[in-house]
């Protein structure tokens, strides 16, 4: 398996709720100027796309570096890798929108990071928003009641995922990663942070520690040796997160009435931005197919998967 260095940003383009998300662009301030692609046709709409990926990936990852303690986050590495979806409606037009669905609104939230972490009272760390994923069944996305006749849910059109230097970081310093999940579902938090910006109210929280304590314990060991590895912290995403993301993406579509056909509901591409390229070349990089089958089994095979990643430096 290849690893991957750095952050993968997945974005679907789609409307903010039903309509376009009513906050200003970011700006690119350098990092997204030379993208280039992995897979796709090399054309402007397809590196616009990309580009608008890339700088919301920077908008909404932590990168800020802070002062280089023994103890503290610096020697996680952040910000070697991320990544970007986005389900993209229309592949002739570089107009990008994005719907969160049913889910927090966090495009428009400037102050949102998805590796965001708290200092606990312990002295550990661990992620604001439970795992460096978005969005997770059970985090932002699931039932809040138990209602006679559920509808389905309504996931968002994009996704963020960094790896998971935190488990590297604790372990490095003798501590156990599930100690710092308990610590954070039990808001165990220092004040100081809490104050600074409000803890997540997970939409079911004991499921969702749950979720995380499976993960990180399947995972074990290969998180700490090889963080960057994409099947410790995308492929997670991918398998949980974009099948029921395309399938909103088809409902929403099948509303809106404009496209009649089953097929033609579907994205015409799914864009995956990372920041760092996740392997030497489209056919050796086995995330890839991985996207591309989740997708077809939502039965759109007539998405065409671009990738893209920043340009080394």
């Amino acid at each position: 398996m290849v690893g991957v260095e750095g952050l993968l940003v997945v974005g679907c383009l789609v409307g903010l709720g039903m309509g376009t998300a009513p906050c200003p662009r970011p700006q690119d301030k350098g990092q997204c100027s030379s993208v280039k692609l992995l897979l796709g046709a090399t054309n402007e709409i397809n590196l616009s796309v990309l580009r608008q990926l890339c700088v919301q990936g920077h908008q909404h990852v932590v990168d800020s570096p802070v002062p280089r303690r023994a103890t503290t986050i610096a020697s996680t590495k952040r910000v070697r890798q991320f990544a970007v979806m986005n389900l993209h409606r229309d592949s002739f037009s570089d107009a990008m929108s994005w719907t969160s669905g049913g889910a927090e609104n966090v495009i428009c939230a400037n102050d949102w990071q998805v590796d965001d972490s708290v200092q606990l009272t312990n002295g550990y760390r661990w992620y604001r928003h439970g795992l460096p994923m978005w969005p997770l069944l059970n985090q932002t996305i699931g039932f809040k009641k138990r209602p006679l006749i559920r509808k389905k849910l309504d996931w968002p059109s994009y996704a963020f995922a960094t790896p998971l230097y935190l488990v590297q970081h604790e372990m490095t310093n003798y501590r156990d990663p599930l100690i710092a999940v308990s610590k954070l579902f039990s808001g165990d938090v220092i004040a100081q942070q809490i104050d600074d910006k409000p803890l997540d109210k997970f939409i079911k929280p004991d499921k969702f520690q749950a979720e995380v304590v499976q993960l990180v314990t399947e995972l074990g060991n290969d998180i700490y040796t090889n963080p960057e590895d994409y099947k410790n912290w995308l492929l997670p995403l991918v398998k949980r997160s974009l099948g029921p993301m395309t399938e909103s993406f088809i409902a929403r579509q099948k509303s809106q009435g404009s496209k009649v056909s089953p097929l033609s509901r579907c994205p015409d591409v799914l864009y995956v931005f990372f920041l760092r390229k996740p392997c030497s070349a489209a056919d050796a990089c086995p995330l890839l197919n991985e996207v591309q089958l989740v997708v077809r089994k939502a039965s759109c095979t007539s998405t065409n998967l671009v990738v893209g990643y920043s340009e080394a430096t």
